[in-house]
């Protein structure tokens, strides 16, 4: 793999083990859209960046909502490396 080449998964085990080996956990940040309503997305929390707006949930209610959404995880698999995003799987 080249450096910050860019990989994807919806493997469970994969995620949880990328995240775990950077000190992630599984959470939801609560948030409002444009129009105020309140919502709720699904993140991955690493040591330091833990706000207010965070409920920490378990492993197994995160791949709930992941499944449920449809979502793919996007990731850069370099040690020390934090980066990720979701993404529709159809995408």
């Amino acid at each position: 793999m080249q450096p910050n080449q860019i990989s994807d998964t919806a493997d469970h085990n994969t995620i949880k083990a990328w995240a775990e080996n950077r000190g992630g956990k599984p959470a939801l940040l609560k948030q409002k859209d444009d129009t105020g309503r309140a919502g709720e997305m699904l993140k991955i929390v690493f040591p330091g960046d833990e706000t207010k707006d965070l409920d920490f949930i378990s492993w197994d209610q995160f791949f709930i909502i992941f499944e449920e959404n449809n979502l793919k995880f996007l990731f850069i698999d370099e040690e020390e490396k934090q980066f990720y995003r979701m993404a529709n799987r159809n995408e």
